[in-house]
């Protein structure tokens, strides 16, 4: 049950407050921002404050990835290349928006580093428009998937689990379209450490495109795969816009930091448990 507006004005100014009071943190004055954290928290304080204090002091730990975030630098438009990476701003009937993530056919461009810092992008963008208790479906298209993405990616899996945690996004299912055989079996032997909840979300599909039609919204689903929805290309192009509009913001917030902050992510490394799948 959502509060009533006075108990949320009342909850951003105390987690305003909580911030100003602690040397560790920065003073953020967007009380948009802050109410959009307490939303998608489910209204807890206490979760609230501890995903702020997560996201501030992991910027920190992955200057890399969390700073010098410029949307039209030359090493995010080759992210861009690499690997499609987009959403749909249109939710489904059962409420949650689609994204979707297109490897591309050259693995020598893949560069992990600038395509989380593009995704943590996006979900900050997403913040700033006001995109409140969302859920999303994830589509990943393997069709260029190659043994060379995946040796460059396993490696920075803690990292990401890490990062993915200091975020509110809710995972509703993660689809994998035109897997390789290699993939499959990999996802199969991973599922088996994840709780049972998250693992039952996981799909793969060694088919083409047709095998998602019947398994999501097909009025939003991307005309890629079949469905009456924008193309990637559309879609791509729209979150480079959004990124572009906020790119003020983010070239400011390199210094907006946990100073100091020890948040201790070695409990957190791996533990996909964390992840928040409503």
């Amino acid at each position: 049950m959502e509060p009533s507006p006075a108990i949320i004005r009342e909850s951003v100014k105390h987690i305003k407050e909580w911030m100003e009071k602690d040397p560790h943190l920065p003073n953020v004055e967007d009380e948009d921002w802050l109410e959009t954290y307490f939303y998608n928290n489910k209204f807890s304080l206490e979760k609230t404050k501890a995903k702020l204090a997560l996201y501030y002091s992991i910027k920190n730990e992955y200057p890399e990835i969390m700073k010098k975030r410029d949307p039209t630098t030359p090493a995010l438009a080759r992210a861009r290349k690499a690997m499609i990476v987009c959403f749909c701003r249109e939710l489904t009937q059962n409420g949650y928006y689609l994204s979707y993530a297109k490897f591309g056919p050259d693995p020598d461009l893949f560069n992990t580093n600038d395509i989380y810092k593009r995704l943590t992008m996006m979900s900050d963008a997403q913040h700033l428009e006001k995109h409140r208790r969302f859920s999303f479906a994830a589509i990943v298209d393997c069709q260029f998937l190659s043994y060379k993405h995946v040796l460059k990616t396993v490696p920075t899996m803690p990292g990401m689990v890490n990062l993915v945690n200091a975020y509110t996004e809710r995972i509703a299912e993660i689809h994998f379209i035109s897997a390789p055989p290699f993939l499959r079996k990999s996802i199969e032997l991973v599922k088996r450490y994840l709780p049972e909840k998250l693992s039952k979300r996981l799909f793969v599909h060694t088919a083409g495109s047709e095998s998602i039609i019947n398994t999501t919204d097909r009025k939003v689903l991307a005309s890629d795969f079949g469905g009456d929805g924008p193309s990637l290309a559309e879609l791509d192009e729209q979150c480079q816009k959004l990124l572009e509009k906020h790119r003020n913001w983010f070239l400011e917030q390199d210094n907006v930091c946990a100073d100091g902050f020890q948040w201790k992510t070695e409990d957190m490394n791996g533990s996909f448990k964390r992840l928040d799948i409503d």
